[in-house]
């Protein structure tokens, strides 16, 4: 079969709700939020799910200054990732720009959801909006690299007309299933409010 991409945002617009997601599409759109330094690492080496030591060394970049030692990131670093479950360290998406922009913006702002919550136990969330750019990555996810039991839910939401939420993909997000992107300009903090600029 050629590649059919489902996108949420199309479907919505169809008034087709018996849609067949497994039968009638090899691919679902997915849209990635990070606050990358180089959006051209994205396309060359996909997105892949974290891996403790280049989060480790990411935290280091971000978060140190002269109020935040590489002692206490290291240390704070070491007992958040003991207990991170491993469906935490997955990539995940959302079914529409708008989501993740309106409610999900802390990605955007802040990056990493991981490091986030380091920064807020070090006082330090604001240097995460000094390092990178918002950054919305387009994904055309292969419907075998989603979790058999997230098709079933995402058929249901595509029958429902409902784009909230998102989804996880099994490996990483290779760089051909990278089909664009955009940097978001305004964008709601549903951490500290307001809108980011």
């Amino acid at each position: 079969m050629n590649k059919s991409v489902a996108i949420f945002e199309n479907m919505l617009k169809s008034q087709n709700t018996h849609i067949n997601l497994i039968e009638n599409f090899t691919h679902l759109r997915g849209y990635h939020g990070c606050r990358p330094t180089s959006v051209e690492s994205y396309y060359q080496n996909g997105i892949i799910p974290i891996e403790k030591e280049f989060a480790k060394q990411d935290a280091i970049i971000r978060l140190c200054n002269e109020q935040v030692s590489v002692s206490k990131v290291l240390s704070t670093f070491e007992t958040a990732w003991s207990t991170l479950p491993p469906s935490d360290k997955s990539v995940w998406l959302t079914f529409s720009q708008e989501e993740l922009i309106n409610f999900c913006g802390h990605y955007l702002i802040y990056g990493s959801e991981f490091l986030c919550g380091i920064a807020a136990q070090l006082f330090c969330q604001h240097n995460l909006k000094k390092v990178g750019t918002p950054t919305i990555f387009f994904c055309d996810i292969p419907l075998s690299n989603i979790p058999v039991n997230y098709l079933s839910d995402i058929e249901q939401k595509f029958r429902r007309r409902d784009a909230s939420g998102g989804f996880r993909v099994n490996n990483k997000v290779l760089p051909k299933e990278i089909v664009g992107h955009s940097h978001p300009t305004s964008i709601p903090d549903p951490i500290n409010g307001g809108i980011y600029h």
